[in-house]
């Protein structure tokens, strides 16, 4: 079988996140990007920045700041012009409670282009079925801890583009998600700031 994607990762290939939360966040200027230490559009973020050690607690309110490769990896995964336009314009929160292996996601965004979805999954768990953004059906697969790094395979049910997923919090308290679709080599990174 093939080897997993998230070990030993090459900075030009695979990595990502989770719930797919492809609407939202303005777009990263890329001094902006490289202020938070990481490299723009389609550059996986750099291992080098996840502490290598404790899981990280996401539980908390994010607010989305801003988003990388945002319009090229929605069209790649098939979104039509209208979504992608309005994407660029929506603001996106997530809710997160973490307790041990158990994990539960709420996404809502202004304005409401879909009902706000929550997805509730453990680590290690095969197939977990959830919604994106536009309320495409997916399953979320064996979502576990490298790291620090809460990392997992996803798969649309169609059509089945299979992506990867790596979500962690960089050395100043943001939580960054990087999103990788290999078929088609687009990648999208978000950053989300957490609420006081």
């Amino acid at each position: 079988s093939a080897p997993s994607p998230h070990r030993a990762m090459p900075r030009t290939s695979q990595a990502m996140r989770w719930p797919l939360v492809v609407l939202a966040c303005s777009t990263c200027v890329a001094a902006a990007a490289r202020a938070r230490g990481h490299g723009v559009a389609t550059t996986p973020p750099d291992e080098t920045v996840t502490p290598a050690a404790t899981p990280a607690n996401f539980t908390g309110v994010w607010d989305c700041d801003c988003s990388e490769n945002l319009k090229p990896f929605l069209r790649a995964i098939g979104y039509n012009w209208f979504i992608v336009e309005m994407a660029t314009l929506a603001q996106a929160t997530q809710t997160i409670e973490q307790n041990g292996n158990n994990f539960t996601f709420r996404f809502e965004s202004f304005p409401a282009m879909t009902p706000p979805r929550t997805t509730t999954f453990q680590l290690g768990d095969e197939e977990v079925p959830m919604k994106d953004d536009g309320g495409r059906d997916m399953v979320l697969m064996r979502p576990t801890w490298d790291g620090a790094a809460l990392v997992a395979d996803m798969r649309y049910v169609d059509p089945p583009h299979a992506l990867v997923s790596r979500r962690y919090i960089d050395e100043q308290g943001v939580m960054v998600e990087y999103l990788h679709f290999p078929a088609r080599n687009e990648s999208l990174t978000r950053y989300w700031n957490k609420r006081v």
